[in-house]
């Protein structure tokens, strides 16, 4: 047993991918699986794929905090697959930012929701 779930609960944000996000993206397959249990942890998850099907966008958008097309990021599928680890990185530099707002987001939410009743703020 790897303790998934208990690494999980400790993260701030959860990242996980396959070579293509489509919609047997959301039927059963792993970033699907991991994505579920995350959101059971609270923690936002961020899918990366290498490209994402067009029709199943605004479906794995609901299963994922963030959904992310190397390809696209790259400008092509084949620049994404020549230099792939190079992608991601630059990916992650760039829209690490924007990854880390989800997180703060979400801490803010608990936050507010753990205040107590008489230190509410309007």
């Amino acid at each position: 047993a790897v303790g998934f779930d208990a690494c999980v609960r400790r993260a701030n944000l959860v990242v996980t991918g396959e070579g293509r996000l489509d919609r047997q993206t959301l039927m059963g397959k792993a970033p699907a699986g991991v994505a579920a249990r995350a959101r059971l942890a609270g923690v936002p998850c961020i899918a990366i794929g290498g490209g994402i099907e067009a029709d199943a966008r605004r479906r794995l958008k609901k299963a994922f905090s963030r959904v992310e097309s190397l390809a696209e990021f790259a400008g092509s599928s084949r620049q994404a697959q020549a230099r792939a680890a190079f992608w991601l990185e630059q990916l992650a530099q760039v829209r690490g930012r924007e990854w880390m707002a989800l997180v703060r987001q979400k801490k803010a939410r608990v936050r507010r929701k753990c205040r107590p009743a008489g230190k509410r703020r309007a």
